[in-house]
């Protein structure tokens, strides 16, 4: 007789998306929203990751194939402003249902799932779980750009859904998923109006018990990136990433942030304009209780108490 060992492999997915909360209304900020985890869960199954990157006229369009039905899902869209004082609207279409418009209103804005920050960076969070189906998935995000006596810029970062899937495979996922819209920066933004700087942030991601687990992972997801200006991306107090080679810099720099996504090891890189989604594995730093996860917009190389860009190296 033949005896079949049941076992469940644990995995941990841990997602962020900053743009360099909670699920009710949001209000403008410049130095932007903090990251809060908005969800939490265990699926018998795997959490998904689809998505489109690079700031691109719209509409921008995604589509997937999902092999289940789905338990949880959540999609984003990045849009550009150009400015706070700009207005204007985004819509989006989940295989040929349309949702209800949502309007941009800039630094006025207050509207439900938009964390909207700095000069016109706008993060729409969408509840799509009833919307997705298995099989073939088609998103479409729109906004107001090519509309008459439209001001908003309204080109479109990127479209990104977040699908917790069943399955039969034995494989068992924990998630957290923080949102969040912190705007890193420094003065040179516009020393007239805001004369301060926000150089870093943080979010703190409970794990109760780590026994089991064969593998982590954090995905992280950034707008209004910029290649060339190094930049730092921390779990539990450690860099992660590859290290870069620039001109001037000293070993060891890092630079998330570089318009270019997946380039961390785990997926073949693509060029993704002002866009930023990485995936790192951090099991062999994960810990019981709390995990700290940083975003650093620079660091100061040298001593003299300026973050540096690429052109100014230490």
């Amino acid at each position: 007789m033949n005896y079949m060992r049941k076992y469940t492999i644990f995995l941990i997915t841990l997602f962020l998306a900053l743009l360099c909360g909670t699920p009710c209304s949001a209000i403008y900020d410049f130095d932007g929203i903090p990251l809060e985890i908005t969800a939490q869960g265990e699926i018998p199954g795997r959490m998904h990751t689809y998505g489109v990157y690079g700031l691109d006229d719209p509409p921008a369009t995604l589509t997937f194939d999902l092999d289940g039905e789905v338990q949880w899902a959540r999609t984003y869209v990045g849009v550009w402003g150009g400015t706070p004082r700009y207005t204007g609207w985004t819509d989006l279409t989940v295989n040929e249902k349309t949702l209800p418009r949502i309007r941009l209103y800039g630094s006025d804005d207050k509207s439900e799932n938009v964390y909207a920050t700095g000069y016109g960076v706008y993060w729409v969070a969408y509840d799509t779980t009833a919307l997705l189906t298995p099989g073939r998935n088609t998103i479409i995000a729109d906004s107001s750009r090519f509309e008459p006596d439209n001001k908003l810029d309204g080109r479109i970062y990127s479209v990104v859904t977040l699908a917790a899937v069943p399955d039969a495979s034995g494989v068992t996922t924990q998630y957290w998923v923080a949102e969040g819209n912190q705007n890193l920066h420094g003065e040179g933004w516009d020393t007239s109006l805001h004369s301060t700087t926000l150089d870093e942030c943080s979010v703190t991601l409970p794990v109760s018990d780590i026994q089991g687990v064969q593998a982590a992972s954090l995905t992280v997801k950034l707008l209004t990136s910029t290649r060339g200006e190094p930049s730092y991306v921390q779990f539990n107090s450690h860099d992660l990433g590859p290290d870069v080679d620039y001109p001037g810099y000293p070993a060891g720099v890092k630079d998330i942030a570089d318009e270019i996504s997946f380039n961390a090891g785990y997926y073949n890189p693509i060029r993704s304009r002002y866009v930023d989604i990485e995936v790192f594995d951090v099991l062999s730093l994960l810990k019981k209780g709390d995990n700290v996860v940083t975003f650093q917009r620079g660091r100061d190389l040298d001593g003299d108490g300026i973050i540096s860009a690429a052109e100014i190296p230490p």
